[in-house]
């Protein structure tokens, strides 16, 4: 008896598990018509290629080819997700329930509207629906000039995507591309079910807000007019990031024409904003405003804004160390505040190599004009005087941005006198020491000599073999390599790493062209008296 029970609870047991396999089997099958297999699939939705951005649920209205995807959570396995597509009609489908209308309903209420009705049959579930489909619009576009467009967008395209869309079409047209400037982006025309709706897309590239870039929908007409030649413009000029000039617009106020100027610089100066105003025709009068406080203030026609500079506004000045020096580059300086010493000091320093005889200081000559060298320079210039030409051989020589300084007396001796104020631009020159002296002209050997400090100039053209015979040895001179001036050589004018020795040459002898013009001349000497002996008396 006891083996009969035993066998008999086995077979019931066994019995119990195949129902329960069974009706499980049969609830995957029935769930899987709602299930994660019907799932749709992107590439399979034409519209769905424009889905590049997020849609704005309170601003987006639901029309025909839109898909919903729908997700019904219930206790236990069963979960339903499917899409329903919006029909021609209007109309959504919905498991199990009557569809609802939806078209041309924000999207916000579409969705609270499906939550709701599924709820009805579905109290116990999670419900959540998503738009996962576009539907495609067709949007025409008119312009001047008998331009008539049509494009085929998608319901997330908003009216600068329509915009955009256009000017590239028009760009591909040679002819019509030199239309695009003067389009108005500040009267678009939407058209709509016979309503038109005025933006300003202008604004838009400023601010981005939605409420003058609205959503386009199926059949939307957008038209562009050409600016007003006869309308009225705002110019906008001064410290501000764009200066620009924008067609008028009855209502603009001044905040919205330094946002059309890409704001205010920082170097603004807030409390001396000049607008000049037009009246009685050609007269003109001047406003001072403010900024916050005459955020608002009204704009009329031809109204030309100013804003100035801030004075001394962070004003960049930079000083230049090349050469032999620990830290060479730009440094910023406050100008005409910092002492050579002490900038030299903040670049670390000079290295082994420096040379103090040659080191100098170069500075922009700005828009100094030496009028009296331009007038002797000039191709046309008129014979001078020896003064004069004097003077332009010497401005031809000399290097006239050398600030006159000793670094040797300053770096070595401590001379105050030399520590100059720096200024923007000036660059400062630290040469490696080379140690040479040059030779040029009238000496037997010219060339490159090593430079001896006990040494005047008559050493050095010993060395260079002596005097050659056309040498004019009273007239040498030493060109200074620091400053380009000329010196005439004495015994006790030092030389300095780098001058030149100079020696000109005598000016050569044509003895055929002297005998020549000196046969001619007394031929006509010989002439002159014959002719006054031959006179009677």
């Amino acid at each position: 008896m006891r083996y009969f029970f035993c066998v008999l609870l086995i077979f019931s047991l066994k019995l119990s598990a195949q129902s329960l396999y069974q009706n499980e089997s049969k609830d995957q099958s029935r769930s899987s018509s709602f299930g994660m297999n019907n799932i749709p699939n992107l590439n399979e939705i034409p519209a769905q290629s424009g889905f590049n951005y997020s849609i704005n649920e309170n601003e987006y209205y639901v029309g025909s080819g839109d898909i919903f995807l729908i997700k019904i959570d219930r206790k236990g396995p069963a979960i339903k997700i499917f899409n329903s597509p919006v029909t021609p009609a209007g109309y959504i489908a919905l498991p199990d329930i009557s569809g609802i209308f939806v078209r041309g309903k924000l999207l916000s209420n579409v969705k609270a509207d499906i939550i709701k009705t599924l709820k009805k049959r579905y109290p116990d579930a999670l419900i959540e629906t998503y738009l996962f489909g576009l539907h495609a619009i067709n949007v025409t576009i008119l312009a001047p000039e008998k331009i008539n467009n049509s494009l085929l967008l998608n319901s997330s395209n908003r009216l600068f995507d329509a915009y955009t869309q256009f000017v590239e079409s028009m760009q591909m047209d040679s002819i019509r591309q030199a239309m695009l400037d003067r389009l108005s982006l500040r009267n678009v025309k939407l058209i709509r079910k016979g309503n038109t709706s005025v933006y300003d897309l202008r604004e838009f590239k400023i601010n981005y807000s939605s409420a003058v870039n609205p959503y386009l929908q199926h059949e939307d007409i957008v038209y562009f007019s050409f600016k007003d030649s006869t309308a009225h413009h705002v110019s906008v000029k001064g410290a501000v990031t764009n200066p620009t000039d924008f067609e008028y617009k009855t209502g603009d106020d001044l905040i919205k024409a330094f946002d059309f100027a890409g704001g205010l610089a920082p170097n603004a100066e807030l409390n001396k904003i000049i607008v000049t105003r037009f009246y009685e025709n050609s007269k003109i009068k001047y406003i001072t405003l403010s900024m916050p406080g005459d955020s608002n203030f009204l704009l009329q026609p031809d109204d030309r804004i100013y804003v100035r500079d801030k004075k001394q506004y962070h004003i960049k000045s930079s000083v230049e160390i090349k050469g032999e020096i620990a830290f060479p580059g730009e440094y910023s300086i406050e100008d005409g505040k910092i002492r050579l010493k002490d900038l030299i000091e903040l670049a670390g320093g000079f290295t082994e190599k420096a040379s103090l005889q040659q080191a100098r200081v170069l500075r922009d000559e700005g828009d100094y004009e030496d009028k009296e060298f331009e007038r002797l320079n000039a191709p046309v210039a008129k014979a001078m005087s020896s003064t004069e030409l004097s003077y332009l051989r010497a401005r031809n020589r000399e290097d006239t941005r050398v600030v006159n300084c000793d670094f040797k007396r300053l770096f070595e001796k401590d001379d105050q006198t030399q520590n100059i104020l720096l200024l923007d631009k000036d660059i400062i020159v630290i040469p490696k020491i080379s140690k040479n002296i040059y030779i040029s002209g009238g000496v037997l050997n010219p060339g490159v000599f090593l430079y001896n400090k006990n040494w005047d100039f008559e050493k050095y053209v010993q060395a260079a073999g002596g005097y050659s015979a056309r040498a004019k040895e009273g007239f040498v001179k030493i060109i200074r390599h620091r400053t380009g001036n000329w010196i005439d050589a004495e015994e006790n004018i030092p030389i300095e790493e780098n001058d030149i020795i100079f020696i000109p040459f005598r000016a050569e002898f044509d003895t055929y062209y002297i005998v020549k013009e000196t046969l001619v001349i007394a031929s006509q000497l010989a002439s002159l008296f014959l002719l006054y002996i031959s006179i009677p008396k």
